[in-house]
């Protein structure tokens, strides 16, 4: 017996290609949930209402459940200092889900529903093929093609001492090319999907996770992977649900042989959900190689053209929004993360956008920094004096820092090109970031624009 959401794969109706949708979606949430970042006091609110749509959203594709994760999603990002790229993709195809389905009425039925769950997917198609899009474009900085700083060096770094190939002399033209190869793999990713070659897409896009999940990115796979679903045809559904119950064995036993000689390698128990990642990765890929063999899937297009003139206006303000990094304006959010891109003052590193394109630099930077006396705490002075800041960091600290033992925590330094003094952080006195946020307008003091943990020296190693 079939379960339900596999019955609907007969019609050609795109209920089947909603349900994997769906499927996916809640599986991405709940690793993104898993998150460290998420488990923070600012998160509670909007974590509740995300998992209360993510079991609606188990039960019934209603407007309702897609609005409640897109408002659990939106509330880290604007009152916790949310400095994650998934967050905007998933926010997004859960508030344009929801949007679709509630003009449509889901409940009902028709063409209206048809094109609004195809409007959801065709966004998700778009959303995917531009974070690929954007990510590569941020990469092409001097930093990250310098194998001495490189991203993608830190992540082979990172996948050798997971599998202890620590004492394993890399010559150095591997990590000359080990920048090139993530370029070339990201582009090709992104070029296979706009050319229509989804099947050869999905395999390599599996492929090139599996080492990124099990060192610094433990959840974007499955946030990809939601993109990835979107691209799926009825056919193709219905012809890898036949060829599962034949080769459900195959699929199963290669996921737990190839996770068992991955933790072997590792030699030690990793964290409690990276088995189970693994193995689903190592069995999609098999589930990926098969389709490369599978019988040609038609094409049914849905979306009117009004549909497809609003799908691209949101999908090139969701490029444009991408590319404010180089305005100086924001850099969270963009798919800017493990790209080594530089954009403040002195430390521009973009091989392709030019340093005039940067309309302000609202770092802040510190020059003078003690807490409590000068020399009292020195690593932490250093701290503050080395770093770039930003408002919602020093709103933080003030939360954090502020303790008897440590005051006053005193700050002078620069703002938007002008000097500021703060005599005691953690008195409630005059704030002098009132005009902080996108144009002097700062209507959400903890939305977080600009990276943490970032050096003013420059330049650094990859930031993760």
């Amino acid at each position: 017996m079939r379960p339900r959401w596999a019955q609907a794969m007969v019609h050609e109706d795109n209920s089947a290609r909603m349900a994997l949708f769906r499927m996916a979606f809640v599986l991405a949430s709940l690793s993104h949930l898993w998150l460290a970042d998420a488990w923070q006091l600012d998160w509670l609110p909007g974590n509740a209402l995300y998992l209360v749509g993510l079991a609606l959203l188990c039960w019934r594709p209603w407007p309702v459940a897609w609005a409640l994760c897109a408002a659990g999603l939106a509330w880290p990002l604007l009152f916790g200092r949310d400095q994650l790229t998934q967050s905007v993709v998933l926010g997004t195809a859960a508030a344009v889900a929801a949007g679709l389905g509630a003009r449509a009425g889901w409940r009902g039925g028709g063409a209206a529903t048809v094109e609004a769950r195809e409007g959801t997917l065709a966004w998700m198609q778009g959303v995917t093929i531009l974070v690929y899009a954007l990510a590569v474009f941020h990469k092409l900085n001097v930093d990250f093609l310098a194998p001495e700083t490189s991203c993608a060096v830190h992540g082979l770094d990172e996948l050798l001492v997971y599998y202890r190939w620590t004492d394993v002399g890399l010559p150095a033209w591997v990590l000359t090319a080990t920048p090139w190869v993530v370029l070339a793999t990201e582009t090709a990713i992104a070029g296979l999907l706009v050319a229509g070659l989804r099947r050869p897409a999905w395999l390599l896009a599996v492929v090139f996770h599996i080492p990124l999940t099990l060192t610094m990115a433990p959840t974007f796979v499955f946030v990809m992977l939601v993109g990835h679903v979107a691209f799926v045809r009825e056919a193709e559904l219905a012809w890898v649900w036949g060829w599962l119950r034949r080769w459900w064995l195959l699929v199963a036993g290669t996921a737990v042989g190839m996770t068992a000689v991955s933790l072997g390698l590792h030699g030690a128990w990793p964290a409690v959900d990276t088995v189970p990642k693994e193995a689903l990765l190592w069995g999609l890929v098999v589930v990926a190689a098969a389709l490369l063999g599978a019988p040609s899937a038609p094409v049914v297009r849905r979306l009117s053209g009004r549909g497809r003139a609003l799908l691209g206006v949101g999908l090139v303000a969701f490029g444009l929004h991408g590319l404010l990094p180089y305005t100086g304006l924001q850099f969270q959010h963009s798919a800017a993360m493990l790209s080594n891109l530089r954009v403040d003052a002195g430390c521009w590193n973009s091989v392709v956008v030019p340093e005039s394109a940067r309309l302000t630099d609202d770092y802040i930077r510190l020059d003078e920094a003690w807490l409590g006396a000068p020399g009292r705490i020195p690593e932490y002075e250093a701290t503050l004096k080395d770093h770039l800041w930003s408002p919602p960091q020093l709103r933080q600290m003030r939360r954090n820092w502020c303790r008897p033992r440590v005051r006053p925590i005193r700050l002078e330094g620069t703002f938007r090109g002008r000097r500021f003094g703060i005599a005691d952080l953690c008195d409630d006195g005059p704030w002098p970031f009132e005009d902080d946020g996108v144009f002097g307008v700062e209507v959400f003091p903890d939305y977080l624009r600009f990276q943490r943990n970032l050096e003013r020296r420059c330049p650094c190693p990859c930031i993760h």
